[in-house]
């Protein structure tokens, strides 16, 4: 276990500044699991909820290879079908819950008609579900998921377990960055109840060659105290801006590489929720999207929601 620093804080209820929800579905029993979170939240906030789901292009290519001049009267009836299952699925999850869900069915490529849409209802959050086992390994290859990330303005909630109870443990990466505080202000408004753990990993900078140059372990030790006394400053700060004064958070400072420690304090608080910050515009970071957004986006099984 690493070397862990917590304190508790303060923290208030929900910040609300989510107006409408966009749950991108293709229909499958895993993306069910993001209606019926985006649902959760949905109603928790009073917001709008509205799903999509997308005829691809290619498989509409590959109709017409097969039908032919029958492929007018082939698509209507799929449409048909698409259309009755967004409608059951609207009742089935939705409307229990007194929401008024607004359904879209489109034609095109996914990527494009989620932002399209998104952009079109300007749309506070955008969700989508794990789709299966291998979903968490097809990031690293382009998954819709990663594709909308490098290039969305809007924060993206990817869902990956089912729905016992609104989120309860939220862990929260900070890295300082000018996003952190949106990535706060986020994390209470889709969990208003949950506990929230703001947390920060630090790494002394050429650590290992100073190492390596014989400068004191006890010097370094000082240096990390330092580091992490300041982390802890910077935490509360956020915390604060934030507006989060009842009992309703801790802090988690701790040495070593973000990726690796983030998944560590996810587990020691139980998170079922991991709040990160994806920040940056250059070319270099939308193509690599972020090394610890994308370690963690490969190897946790928890839902996790990135804020630009």
């Amino acid at each position: 276990m690493p070397n862990l620093c917590i304190s508790h804080w303060k923290g208030d209820h929900a910040i609300k500044f989510i107006s409408t929800l966009l749950v991108a579905t293709d229909l499958s029993a895993p993306s069910r699991f993001a209606t019926a979170r985006a649902a959760s939240i949905a109603s928790a906030s009073k917001a709008r909820l509205e799903l999509l789901h997308v005829i691809e292009n290619r498989g509409m290519a590959a109709l017409r290879d097969l039908f032919g001049d029958a492929v007018t009267s082939v698509t209507a009836r799929l449409e048909e079908d698409f259309r009755a299952e967004l409608a059951g699925l609207a009742a089935e999850i939705c409307e229990p819950l007194g929401l008024s869900v607004g359904q879209h069915l489109r034609h095109g490529k996914v990527l494009d008609e989620i932002t399209d849409l998104g952009d079109a209802l300007d749309a506070s959050l955008v969700v989508l579900g794990a789709h299966g086992a291998g979903f968490v390994r097809q990031i690293l290859v382009g998954t819709t998921a990663e594709r909308l990330l490098r290039r969305a303005l809007r924060p993206l909630l990817v869902v990956r377990r089912p729905v016992e109870s609104v989120y309860r443990r939220v862990l929260v990466a900070v890295d300082f960055s000018p996003g952190s505080l949106t990535a706060v202000k986020y994390a209470r408004a889709v969990a208003p109840d949950a506990t929230l753990t703001l947390f920060h990993a630090f790494e002394i900078p050429f650590e290992g060659r100073l190492r390596a140059a014989s400068v004191e372990e006890s010097l370094l030790d000082h240096y990390r105290a330092q580091a992490r006394q300041q982390a802890m400053q910077g935490l509360h700060r956020l915390a604060d801006e934030a507006g989060l004064t009842t009992d309703s958070y801790q802090v988690i400072v701790t040495h070593g590489t973000p990726g690796f420690r983030v998944m560590d304090a996810a587990g020691q608080v139980s998170a079922d929720l991991i709040v990160m910050c994806k920040h940056g515009v250059s070319m270099t970071n939308e193509l690599l999207l972020g090394s610890v957004t994308r370690y963690v986006l490969t190897e946790t099984d928890r839902d996790v929601l990135v804020v630009r």
